[in-house]
């Protein structure tokens, strides 16, 4: 039996009064004021967060990071003839997968941030399994692009 003591949730994060509500807007409306309107650090806050990479997990450790594609990449990062398998990456043709295997690879030097290989050094070291993840990783941001467009 464990040593915890069960908590309840709403006894540990009780509702807000509407009062609480208006100050907790007060305070960040307040914060909103301090953030900055300086061209250059704005520039630089949006360079920042347009360049994060996320990584690819295998077994709880990184194995790749993978930068996050603008739209303009991501429509080029899928084939129109591949655009069938977004949701199921693991059901590609062999035969398709094949005519698109120097296309994978020039995509993975291009994508991925660390480690830093190309295209030449990927097609050396990369396996299927590899690339199913590398894909998945490409698939599931196209999935949250999609359902984002179709929102608007």
């Amino acid at each position: 039996m464990s040593s915890k003591k069960k908590v309840n949730i709403q006894e540990k994060y009780p509702p807000m009064s509407p009062e609480d509500i208006v100050n907790e807007e007060k305070a960040t409306e307040a914060g909103k004021a301090k953030l900055s309107m300086e061209m250059s650090e704005v520039e630089e806050a949006l360079t920042d967060y347009l360049s994060i990479s996320d990584p690819v997990v295998y077994k709880g450790k990184a194995i790749m990071w993978i930068h996050r594609p603008t739209v303009k990449q991501l429509k080029q990062l899928i084939p129109p003839e591949m655009r069938d398998y977004i949701g199921s990456p693991e059901k590609v043709p062999e035969e398709t997968g094949n005519k698109y295997e120097a296309f994978f690879y020039e995509k993975l030097a291009e994508m991925v941030t660390v480690p830093k290989y190309t295209a030449e050094q990927w097609k050396e070291k990369a396996n299927p399994w590899l690339l199913r993840l590398f894909w998945e990783h490409i698939a599931k941001i196209a999935q949250m692009m999609e359902g984002e467009v179709e929102g608007f």
